[in-house]
């Protein structure tokens, strides 16, 4: 199981945020948001590098959130670390408007985490139990994202997106879904010659 959780270490709400550290995956955005939102406990944990990192903290600073938001660095995809962090975040949130749906979605929801996320590629397989995907991405719309998950845990069943995240994205599942698609490429193949 990948994400066995220990006893949760945090005692306030977490907002946990996996990306390079780039302009255009929109942490910025992010960043003002946790500033604006009237959770003032809230941290926001940031995992990643990038050339846009040096633009980010300093943001940090002339918000004075130094003590609501941590630069965790990059971390190997297999960092236990990471894991932790998984296991007890509150929830995980996607603001970029260019990727497309990753592996650190899939990791968050397998740890049954709600998502907030822009409507990226691949966003539509998220149902509104296992989170939020917004149409406009800005500070205001993240804020409101971040603050509806954390005033409305109880809709964001951990089991059920769980059980959904295995369902879908599952080694059985994807498993199945390869084959079909082998054996239609194989058989087309051969009806052609």
């Amino acid at each position: 199981d990948y994400c066995k959780c220990s006893e949760n270490k945090f005692n306030e709400p977490i907002v946990l945020a996996i990306s390079r550290l780039e302009k255009e995956n929109g942490i910025q955005y992010l960043i003002e948001a946790i500033a604006r939102i009237k959770h003032k406990d809230t941290k926001l944990y940031i995992v990643g590098s990038g050339s846009y990192e040096y633009e980010l903290k300093k943001l940090v600073t002339e918000l004075n959130l130094n003590n609501r938001v941590i630069f965790v660095g990059y971390l190997h995809p297999d960092s236990n670390i990471k894991k932790e962090l998984l296991c007890n975040t509150t929830m995980v949130v996607f603001p970029s408007r260019l990727e497309t749906f990753g592996y650190v979605m899939v990791e968050a929801l397998i740890c049954g985490k709600p998502v907030c996320t822009t409507a990226i590629t691949g966003s539509e397989l998220i149902p509104n139990y296992a989170g939020i995907v917004l149409k406009k991405v800005d500070i205001n719309s993240l804020a409101r994202c971040i603050e509806e998950i954390l005033e409305n845990l109880e809709k964001f069943n951990a089991i059920k997106i769980k059980s959904y995240a295995q369902r879908i994205f599952g080694h059985s599942s994807i498993g199945k879904k390869l084959y079909k698609i082998y054996y239609s490429v194989l058989k087309y193949g051969k009806n052609k010659s």
